[in-house]
């Protein structure tokens, strides 16, 4: 499985992300003798005709709409063996940590069940992100729920660099301004004590 773009609504708690799910089996009812049809060794269909395992997202956003969107590509091989490349658009709840924003990590899973197969998944990531986050680490895990399947756990890093120039530095520059005008008027008002008092030591001196 592949893990293209990706989408993280904060505010919302909503997970978004495309994904691209190769699967691959055999039938050996599907097999067939390649001399027999002019060499043929390989054949297109679509999903409608032939049987798909079933594969779906647990943790759904919304449970009426559980993929966006979905296309499936298969082809059929002499020997039996099918493949289909599926192409989803997921929607999860995420809860949102906000600790150490905006230096935060957040950790967003999905988490997918099958039926009456085996299944070997492999997520990778793609060089296309959101703006402001970016995928640093992927894990992989079989399902605590107890259903066959597996969940996948992506990593997302918030890119900080904007937001620090826009709300943490102004405020830190703001903060050290406020100290050093508060030196300034201790300072100010120190020296303004001792020339008070140097003044009536004078006017003392010349009235004896």
């Amino acid at each position: 499985m592949d893990v293209g773009r990706i989408s993280f609504e904060a505010d919302k708690e909503v997970f978004t992300a495309q994904t691209t799910l190769n699967i691959t089996w055999r039938d050996e009812r599907l097999k067939w003798d390649p001399d027999k049809y002019h060499g043929i060794k390989e054949t297109e269909i679509g999903s409608y005709s032939s049987w798909i395992p079933k594969f779906e997202l647990n943790n759904v956003e919304d449970f009426f709409n559980f993929e966006m969107s979905t296309f499936y590509s298969c082809k059929i091989y002499n020997t039996g063996v099918v493949t289909c490349r599926h192409r989803m658009l997921h929607e999860t709840w995420c809860g949102v940590k906000l600790t150490n924003w905006p230096y935060d990590v957040q950790e967003c899973s999905l988490e997918f069940s099958h039926e009456y197969m085996t299944v070997n998944l492999r997520a990778g990531i793609s060089d296309e992100y959101t703006a402001g986050w970016h995928v640093s680490e992927i894990k992989q895990e079989n399902n605590a729920s107890g259903r066959p399947g597996v969940t996948v756990t992506l990593v997302l890093v918030r890119e900080a660099a904007g937001l620090s120039a826009i709300f943490i530095y102004p405020a830190l520059v703001l903060t050290v301004l406020n100290i050093v005008t508060l030196f300034l008027d201790v300072r100010r008002n120190g020296m303004a004590t001792r020339s008070d008092g140097a003044d009536g030591a004078v006017i003392t001196n010349v009235g004896f």
